[in-house]
């Protein structure tokens, strides 16, 4: 590591091979240009104050923190740009999988893998091992995106810039695990990506970025999932960059306006057809495609509605009821199935599961 000073220009604290390199002076607003060369362990360099020159910043050695199959475009994007040496990819431990309980990597460790990065999966970053291991990275940046777990302290100071985040919702709205379903379950009309630099608290860092998006009144979860992580991969690269140039000011969060979500688990599948309307079971639905999926019971059994849409109809059954020919009683308003999955068997129309029932009374039970 050197500090390079030249009158009242300083070049900042660097680390560098036996290469030519250009360096931008951080401290100060005039462009200058330096030439510096590693010859014998010292340090020479020519400069040109009236020339103007186009900054080419030095590849940030960058550890990149990520899990599931929507961090894996801004690892692509990244590995490809050569602003940033990608020196390792810390990914969630592997856990069983699928009904076999196979242990296999993460979408993101795979991947890396399969690129030739050097992967780290950590089973908790509260370790001093952790901590020695991202000291001897000696990265530059640390880039954060649905990692999965909190950045303890103690590695936020690590890396030279901090860690940065790309979040999937219009911070502050929408802090937590599941932002991109929470949009889908409230019916929001937009969402985007939010880029900020992380604290020690959950997703309270200063704005670097944001951009925003609509919402389709068909979008499913893994349709806005990978629109926003397309979006996040094509701003996290100059965001950073302008960052780390200091021609972006992050800009603290408005906490008075900040809204949270939890993570989705499996039960909160499961429709209550007294409680919920139609609009808010249709959006469940496309919230939880493909998982953990909507379900109700027939008959002492799971019936997983794969595909369906809310109609405004007026009825006086009771909510599971069946309104012929198609549709299920709610709080308020009719659902219409048109693909549902019985248990153990395959997909199938929703008329094709009522022909089955034909003689019977269905009714469509809250729970077992």
């Amino acid at each position: 590591m050197l500090t390079i000073n030249h009158g009242q220009y300083h070049f900042c604290e660097l680390f560098f091979d036996e290469t030519v390199n250009f360096f931008y002076p951080m401290s100060h607003t005039k462009t200058i240009k330096a030439f510096l060369v590693y010859q014998k362990g010292k340090v020479k360099y020519n400069y040109n104050e009236k020339q103007k020159t186009t900054y080419r910043m030095d590849s940030l050695r960058t550890i990149f923190f990520g899990t599931p199959s929507f961090a894996l475009e801004p690892l692509r994007v990244l590995l490809a740009d050569k602003r940033y040496h990608i020196v390792a990819v810390v990914s969630q431990h592997e856990k069983p999988f699928g009904r076999d309980q196979i242990t296999t990597p993460s979408p993101v460790a795979r991947w890396a893998q399969e690129h030739g990065i050097s992967v780290y999966t950590p089973t908790t970053l509260k370790t001093e091992e952790v901590k020695n291991w991202m000291d001897m990275q000696s990265p530059d940046i640390a880039l954060v995106v649905a990692y999965g777990k909190i950045i303890p302290q103690h590695l936020l100071s690590i890396p030279r810039y901090g860690f940065i985040n790309l979040h999937g919702s219009l911070l502050p709205q929408y802090r937590g695990a599941s932002p991109i379903q929470q949009a889908l379950l409230q019916g929001d009309r937009e969402t985007g990506i939010t880029i900020m630099k992380m604290n020690e608290k959950m997703d309270e860092g200063d704005i670097i970025a944001q951009q925003r998006i609509p919402i389709d009144s068909t979008d499913t979860y893994l349709m806005l999932s990978e629109k926003l992580s397309f979006l996040g991969a094509q701003m996290l690269g100059d965001a950073v960059e302008q960052y780390v140039q200091h021609k972006i000011i992050p800009v603290p969060q408005d906490h008075t306006k900040a809204t949270y979500c939890t993570l989705i688990t499996k039960e909160m599948g499961q429709i209550g057809w007294e409680k919920e309307t139609a609009t808010e079971i249709e959006r469940k639905l496309r919230a939880f495609t493909p998982w953990p999926g909507v379900f109700t019971f027939v008959e002492g059994k799971r019936l997983k509605i794969l595909q369906a849409s809310a109609k405004s109809m007026v009825s006086h059954l009771p909510p599971g009821s069946l309104i012929p020919p198609d549709g299920i009683q709610t709080r308020d308003g009719i659902l219409v199935p048109t693909l549902v999955q019985p248990e153990g068997k395959k997909p199938m129309s929703f008329a094709d599961f009522l022909r089955g029932k034909r003689g019977s009374s269905i009714i469509f039970a809250s729970s077992l």
